[in-house]
């Protein structure tokens, strides 16, 4: 009941009577939204999560309407700068690779004029390898909760002191524990007990993440190519010798093999590192912008705290209900000197069927 309360008042901020606080509150912002998987088959959706073709489309109407849509470069350079600009700025992005083309968002995109950023994780790009979190997904699909809930208890048991879950909403606080080493490893000891096909017959049969010929198809469209880590790990969880693996090795060919100079970073989870990896990567220079998942940026703020807000629960909640109500409570929180609010968002919920 609160959703459809917030996704009622969300509309009245996008274009009723409200239209003038939410377009007051967004001139103050770079903001940026973004999405997982686009799929234009029922199957797909089932197994990877996201959403349709139509509702993409729909969402970016919606948007449209409202905002000035920018390659997420110009966001950037827009944030940057502090620059005011006629119309409320916006960038669409999407986490984990997922091959946006032959998924159907690109030809949506282009219809519109509007060009995208996907965020991609190295380790996909072979078409040999399927993220951790999304073995989970297909297992759901295909073999049900229950049996995704007894693999992972099974892991655990063996591996986390018997440290078991009660339900799969307790999977993100779970996983976050896990060594970030042993998390594909672990995963596919989740996957073969499930008595799933191969990894390899599965992704021969389904290729869901963009190949480096994709990426370079989706560029010459004029869209635009991020990263998100080597493997889709807990950043914050990482050892040294992880976030080297995961961050600096595969970045420096990824950025090659794209011919690519600069590029966004996005915290897959919107899980950031933690202060002393966090600080190199701002001394090394090597990312325009690091990206978590806290809310709308204001203009001007540290490019290497600037967040996003996931969109794919609908543009009138999760775009204008929720962050503007955030913004008003925390406003009222300064004014009368009670307890902050917390950010604008609640970040990038892990949630199996609906990917992280």
């Amino acid at each position: 009941m609160k959703e459809v309360v917030l996704g009622g008042l969300g509309q009245l901020l996008r274009r009723g009577p409200l239209c003038g606080i939410a377009q007051r509150y967004f001139e103050e912002r770079a903001s940026v939204v973004f999405y997982h998987g686009v799929w234009n088959e029922s199957a797909r959706l089932r197994l990877f999560g996201g959403v349709s073709t139509s509702e993409f489309e729909a969402h970016l109407r919606r948007l449209k309407s409202f905002f000035h849509i920018l390659p997420l470069s110009q966001v950037i350079e827009v944030s940057r700068e502090g620059r005011k600009t006629k119309r409320p700025v916006l960038a669409v992005t999407f986490d984990d690779g997922f091959d946006l083309t032959t998924g159907g968002a690109t030809e949506v995109m282009d219809r519109l004029g509007i060009k995208g950023t996907v965020f991609v994780n190295t380790a996909c790009l072979t078409g040999r390898h399927l993220l951790w979190m999304h073995m989970f997904s297909v297992i759901q699909a295909k073999r049900g909760s229950q049996t995704l809930l007894t693999e992972i208890n099974r892991v655990q048991a063996k591996y986390q002191d018997g440290r078991t879950l009660s339900s799969l909403s307790d999977l993100i606080a779970a996983t976050r524990a896990w060594p970030q080493g042993d998390k594909d490893h672990w995963a596919a000891a989740i996957w073969g007990g499930a008595r799933m096909e191969s990894l390899e017959t599965f992704l021969n049969e389904n290729r869901p993440y963009f190949s480096i010929e994709g990426l370079r198809d989706w560029t010459k469209r004029g869209h635009e190519v991020g990263f998100h880590t080597h493997s889709h790990p807990f950043c914050s969880q990482l050892t040294d010798a992880l976030w080297e693996s995961e961050i600096l090795r595969p970045l420096s060919a990824f950025k090659a093999a794209i011919n690519a100079d600069q590029i966004a970073f996005a915290y897959p989870f919107g899980d950031r590192s933690p202060p002393k990896h966090e600080a190199k990567l701002r001394d090394l220079s090597i990312f325009t912008a690091l990206m978590g998942t806290g809310g709308f940026s204001k203009k001007g703020e540290d490019l290497a705290a600037m967040e996003r807000v996931q969109a794919e629960d609908g543009v009138n909640l999760e775009v204008f209900g929720k962050p503007l109500v955030r913004a008003y409570k925390q406003k009222l929180s300064r004014r009368f000197g009670h307890s902050s609010v917390a950010s604008e968002s609640k970040g990038d919920r892990y949630r199996v069927g609906r990917l992280p």
